[in-house]
């Protein structure tokens, strides 16, 4: 418990919960032992509009590709986390006796839960989705969700408190009207609560 009360006052960024149950103990030991990846759930979406030509007033469209679609998904994920605050979850002390469920207290910047693979994926590719999706499952989540912001304009210093899942978006430009997203969680966020 202590080192949960550290790690919250550390950082700033959390509120103490309730101690993990049964369930959700088992499925963070199996985190733990590495006997479980993350799940992944994949969907191809068509029909997507196509990217205006660049324009100085709506900084969503032109070039940059991952500040568009950070842009479009950001609002979402963030008022989907206000109706679901267990997707705002992280767990602490999570290798001591009594892991403890701490809520997210600060928002956390989408460029760091959202990842962009523009043009290097042909996700209609049965072999070229399956490289994308297993390349997800190989990256862990770190319990407590500190990571060192990879994506967003932070110091590469500062550590940030990221939740127990991310997206990772699949669009390529031979076929810009569609995209594969992927929702990647950690077992203990999906299937313990």
């Amino acid at each position: 418990m202590q080192a949960a009360q550290e790690a919250g006052s550390e950082m700033g960024q959390v509120r103490l919960l309730r101690p993990l149950g049964s369930m959700e103990r088992y499925q963070l030991s199996k985190h733990l032992r590495r006997s479980a990846g993350p799940v992944v759930v994949a969907a191809t979406i068509k029909g997507l509009p196509q990217h205006r030509p660049a324009s100085a007033d709506d900084p969503t469209c032109g070039p940059d590709q991952a500040a568009y679609w950070h842009h479009c998904l950001g609002e979402g994920l963030a008022s989907l986390c206000a109706r679901h605050p267990q997707l705002s979850l992280v767990v602490l002390d999570s290798a001591g006796t009594e892991p403890r469920w701490a809520g997210l207290t600060q928002a956390f910047p989408v460029a760091d839960v959202v990842a962009c693979d523009l043009a290097t994926t042909a996700h209609w590719d049965p072999r070229d989705l399956a490289r994308a999706l297993e390349a997800e499952l190989q990256r862990d989540f770190d319990p407590a969700g500190t990571a060192p912001p990879s994506n967003s304009s932070a110091a590469a210093v500062d550590r940030v408190r990221l939740p127990l899942w991310r997206v990772r978006v699949l669009w390529h430009p031979d076929r810009p009207d569609e995209c594969c997203l992927c929702w990647v969680w950690d077992h203990a966020l999906a299937d313990g609560l």
